[in-house]
């Protein structure tokens, strides 16, 4: 039976993962044809951005301009007042592989590079590499790796559907020290930048709003005090990450 499998990921995340759907879609992932070809982009930081807070396929176009221009105005206005907008970038949370295990059988036609399935996926997503899991002795999990910047729980969806696929695993990790939070709450996008460190036993915090007249300074958080009142804006914008709204 097929099962996908899932690696250690930030806690207050797991549950937020969801599907986005879109009209245009490319398969059983979703997402749009148009921003599939897209990518990728010229703003790489944008770009992940968009497919980590869409949970889309590849980055919804209108919202990877959206957070490109949201992230200049924040570091042009505020970057003499607060040099850290400029320190922090988002990184990431999860490796933009895919790990696909196949039945022995089609194992050993990929390994004489006789299967011919996987051709037109691959091509259409921008396959760059494909490695073995050496850290793993015995593994037969096979590391995709893509041109394109791709949300790796949709590609699952995509490379389960192949013949002799056994499982599909997107390996998450526990994201990094200094980032940024790029999130939707209610009607407008919100920035929070985290900085910590390695271990986050010390942390402090920026939250900006995107307003009519551009980017606002909401306010600063040591992590130690009392929360401040906007934390709860955050904690909604977390909910809905992945989620399309």
């Amino acid at each position: 039976m097929l099962r996908t499998r899932c690696v250690l990921f930030l806690a207050f995340l797991t549950a937020v993962l969801a599907g986005c759907d879109g009209s245009d879609t490319t398969g059983p992932g979703g997402g749009s044809t148009t921003d599939l070809g897209r990518s990728p982009r010229a703003d790489e930081e944008a770009e992940w951005a968009a497919v980590w807070l869409s949970g889309a396929l590849a980055a919804p176009d209108s919202l990877y301009r959206g957070i490109h221009d949201d992230l200049l105005a924040v570091r042009t206005e505020f970057r003499e007042s607060y040099p850290i907008v400029d320190s922090l970038t988002f990184v990431l949370p999860w490796p933009p592989t895919v790990e696909v295990e196949f039945q022995a059988p089609v194992r050993e036609e990929i390994r004489q590079d006789a299967y011919r399935d996987w051709d037109e996926m691959n091509g259409r997503f921008g396959l760059a590499a494909i490695d073995t899991l050496s850290h793993f002795p015995g593994s037969s999990y096979l590391t995709l790796s893509f041109s394109k910047r791709l949300h790796p729980m949709r590609l699952a969806d995509y490379y389960l559907t192949l013949r002799g696929v056994t499982s599909v695993g997107y390996p998450l990790g526990g994201g990094a020290p200094m980032t940024l939070y790029p999130l939707q709450v209610d009607d407008r996008r919100v920035y929070l930048f985290r900085n910590c460190t390695d271990l986050c036993e010390e942390r402090e915090y920026w939250y900006f709003r995107m307003g009519e007249q551009g980017p606002e300074f909401a306010g600063y958080y040591d992590g130690r005090a009392e929360e401040p009142a906007w934390w709860e804006e955050v904690l909604r914008g977390l909910e809905t990450v992945g989620t399309g709204k």
